[in-house]
């Protein structure tokens, strides 16, 4: 599984290289190993099938011409997230604090009749 922006872009570059005229369908299967924490897929799939066809990439302009409503604004940790060197909350360790780990079920539809916590409880600190 990949984590975010750094991630994804890997994993669409790999993609884009091994086929250029990639479909939306090919690209929501080669993608679906992708965890995104801080937005939609939507935006995500639309820029690499953007980059697919050849979209020339926007000049960015400075934050003080984004004045009016409506109107996209450039994200200030842009940089970190392309980078990996954003900080989330799930990256960071307080004393005493819980552990989640993402499970993705292989069905779509099913009844739990159990769950062992046994090896879960047994590396409590």
């Amino acid at each position: 599984m990949r984590i975010c922006t750094p991630g994804m872009i890997l994993a669409a570059k790999a993609l884009l290289d091994e086929n250029p005229n990639v479909t939306d369908a090919q690209i929501v299967t080669h993608m679906n190993g992708n965890l995104c924490r801080c937005t939609g897929y939507l935006p995500i799939l639309k820029a690499i099938r953007q980059a697919a066809h050849g979209v020339a990439r926007a000049k960015v302009k400075e934050l003080s011409e984004f004045k009016v409503v409506n109107h996209s604004v450039p994200r200030g940790d842009g940089l970190a997230k392309v980078t990996g060197s954003a900080v989330y909350t799930s990256d960071m360790v307080v004393e005493h604090m819980a552990w989640v780990k993402l499970l993705r079920s292989p069905f779509a539809r099913a009844r739990i009749l159990s769950i062992d916590i046994s090896a879960a409880k047994s590396e409590r600190a």
